[in-house]
């Protein structure tokens, strides 16, 4: 009769993708009906906003990111300081899976999202 062995290392690779599983799940199950209210998607701090309308401009004018906010220190406007790392990767996302043209819906999906993938 044979002894089936499962190795060491397809265990922890199981384990690790369940435990992956299982916080993706908090992190998007918990404060879900607070962000997807209706057909809108309500960001929890005013920082979100001004972050996902330099991705929003970075995903339809990609791989250009802007280098100037004209709302920011209103009524003149200010150079954007922040690093584009994190914008390029959400419009990256958003601009591969919306083919060239991605719609705004698409955009704060993957704004949403990437974020609670990112964070393991």
């Amino acid at each position: 009769m044979a002894k089936f062995k499962i190795s060491p290392a397809l265990v922890v690779a199981l384990l690790i993708i369940i435990f992956f599983g299982v916080s993706l799940a908090f992190r998007i199950c918990g404060p879900y009906n607070n962000i997807f209210v209706g057909d809108d998607i309500k960001y929890t701090h005013n920082d979100a906003y001004f972050y996902m309308r330099l991705v929003d401009n970075a995903a339809n004018n990609f791989p250009h990111l802007t280098q100037f906010d004209p709302y920011m220190i209103y009524p003149g406007g200010h150079e954007v300081a922040s690093l584009p790392l994190y914008h390029w990767i959400i419009a990256f996302f958003a601009w591969v899976i919306g083919v060239g043209h991605p719609s705004q819906h698409l955009i704060d999906m993957i704004g949403v999202y990437l974020p609670a993938i990112l964070g393991h």
